[in-house]
């Protein structure tokens, strides 16, 4: 494991061992707005594909081994939601959106649903028949994407992945990195000032992503 100061530092790696390995190297960042600044400093044609956020790696993974798996937008993932709480919560889109990012958190964190409440209980019923929902059409919302890639990731073994300044992985992520590639060069170190618009991993186009919220928050 190999630590450094710099983001070009990383780039620099990235460029020299892409050059003999294009289509396996890898260079994993923080965020979106990171890797537009490794773009930005590589300044020449790479593989797109192969500068990524953790959420998007997982994307990749599913599409590369051709998992067979499509990955549904935020919108179904809430009509899903609202029916399946149908008859169990209120009717309210506060409710679902609450649901939702409690799913999210939880898958997150690789911790199952809290059953000692009655709140808890319905949760849990609710996400089963969204799970159900998912397996039976080949389907995931973006966060469960990177679970589903887990078993995929551990087939490719990449020759060369650097991960540069990845200080807000979650324990699913962490599982999903470490079945990717057992010794990833690290650049460890603090992240490049953000954008006032940007938001740490994970990236906000997924409502109600928040891994340091409390689960308890919902009951």
């Amino acid at each position: 494991m190999n630590d450094t100061s710099s983001l070009e530092a990383a780039c620099s790696l990235f460029l020299q061992n892409s050059k003999a390995n294009p289509f396996d190297t890898w260079l994993i960042v923080e965020n979106e707005d990171v890797r537009r600044r490794a773009f930005e400093i590589i300044n020449t044609p790479v593989l797109q594909s192969r500068i990524t956020t953790i959420k998007s790696l997982a994307h990749t993974i599913l599409e590369e081994q051709k998992a067979g798996i499509r990955i549904i937008p935020p919108e179904e993932q809430y009509l899903l939601f609202s029916s399946y709480a149908k008859g169990i919560f209120p009717s309210s889109k506060s409710i679902i959106e609450n649901l939702i990012d409690l799913f999210i958190t939880l898958t997150l964190n690789n911790v199952e649903c809290p059953m000692d409440t009655e709140k808890g209980r319905k949760a849990f019923e609710v996400f089963s028949k969204y799970r159900k929902w998912c397996a039976e059409h080949k389907a995931s919302d973006a966060i469960s994407a990177i679970e589903c890639a887990i078993p995929f990731a551990e087939q490719m073994k990449p020759a060369s992945c650097i991960c540069f300044g990845l200080k807000s992985t979650t324990p699913l992520a962490e599982t999903l990195l470490k079945a990717f590639s057992n010794n990833p060069t690290v650049f460890d170190v603090e992240l490049p000032e953000l954008s006032e618009n940007c938001l740490p991993w994970p990236p906000s186009d997924t409502p109600g992503i928040s891994p340091e919220r409390s689960l308890p928050a919902f009951r």
